[in-house]
């Protein structure tokens, strides 16, 4: 049983807490620009939940385990993190980021976590279960980025290849990052502890805000370093220096649905899962959090309110939306029914 159901978890588990190729922004983002984006910056909106369609995904996602065809990309230097990736160019002249491989556990938490948050209404990246057929790509992709230099002129794509990539999935930014530096994302206690000038906001920011902490427990977020949240502008909110609409995300979900870790994370471990506390022992009403070493995320209090709020959230979700949240992320698969 996964946690019983995710529904039944929060209904049960959190009923009552124990007692005792980012794209780069448009235009110059100054520190105070920033500031006031995240001061009025939305984690969560309304939403249908028993309306969606956890199969096809948000609007405009890819349809489950289409085929995408690009063109192998070799950047300037190795890419960073430890988890099988590269870059693909789309016959539109756009890029997108594939991440691949059957021992990859990231292609499977981030198709979960990204539609689940989606699913209750939280912002998120769009994640989509794909199969990539790339032209010019080394039998192993990741390899051959680890072994590049630097300091090199850019090397040509080592062959005109055609090969596939299954499992695998593809990401599409939700919007433009607002950032006052490349990379610079967001670190978990500015997104608690920044709030609106305006009085009902800030308490709507502290509800919503709190829920997505004991959301981030529940899922397991342990690499909440700051580059894997986001601060970025809502489609409908114009460019990022001139933002009328902020919102922020978990931007990075790779390290999910495992038992964290400061040094070595476990991930898409549900075993470890199931057995993680979502509370921690020693703080009353507070989220538990085992954070890897650069984390910023650490054993948060969570009001009555938020706790209430996310436990309805989940509710709304039926039994057959999280069965289909599992197989649409290929856990099924792996063992893990969703039941």
């Amino acid at each position: 049983m996964i946690r019983a159901t995710l529904a039944g978890v929060l209904v049960l588990g959190l009923t009552a807490c124990p007692a005792p190729p980012t794209p780069p922004p448009a235009g110059p983002i100054t520190d105070a620009l920033r500031d006031r984006a995240l001061r009025e910056a939305e984690v969560w909106h309304p939403i249908d939940t028993a309306g969606l369609d956890v199969h096809s995904g948000p609007p405009g996602s890819r349809a489950p385990d289409i085929t995408v065809d690009c063109t192998f990309v070799v950047p300037h230097s190795p890419p960073g993190g430890k988890t099988p990736k590269f870059l693909c160019r789309l016959a539109d002249g756009s890029l997108i980021k594939v991440k691949y491989g059957p021992d990859n556990m990231e292609v499977h938490g981030e198709i979960f976590g990204s539609r689940l948050l989606w699913l209750l209404g939280f912002y998120s990246d769009r994640i989509d279960p794909v199969r990539v057929r790339c032209r010019g790509c080394p039998e192993d992709p990741w390899d051959f980025l680890q072994g590049l230099d630097p300091s090199d002129p850019r090397p040509p794509p080592p062959s005109e290849t055609v090969l596939e990539f299954s499992p695998a999935s593809t990401e599409s930014y939700f919007g433009a990052r607002i950032e006052a530096h490349a990379g610079q994302g967001l670190a978990w206690p500015a997104l608690l502890a920044t709030r609106s000038n305006y009085p009902g906001q800030a308490a709507t920011q502290s509800l919503h805000r709190e829920a997505l902490t004991l959301l981030a427990a529940f899922l397991g977020h342990g690499d909440s370093k700051p580059g894997n949240q986001t601060l970025a502008c809502h489609p409908d909110g114009g460019t990022p220096s001139r933002c009328k609409r902020s919102v922020a995300y978990i931007g990075d979900l790779g390290s999910i649905l495992g038992n964290g870790g400061k040094y070595r994370m476990s991930k898409v471990d549900i075993e470890a899962w199931e057995d993680a506390p979502v509370w921690a022992e020693d703080a009353p009403c507070s989220a538990h959090f085992r954070t890897h070493r650069l984390g910023t995320l650490f054993d948060t209090p969570i009001s009555e309110p938020a706790r209430a709020f996310l436990a309805a959230r989940l509710s709304a979700a039926s039994d057959a939306q999280i069965r289909e949240l599992f197989a649409v992320a290929g856990l099924d698969g792996l063992g893990c029914p969703g039941a």
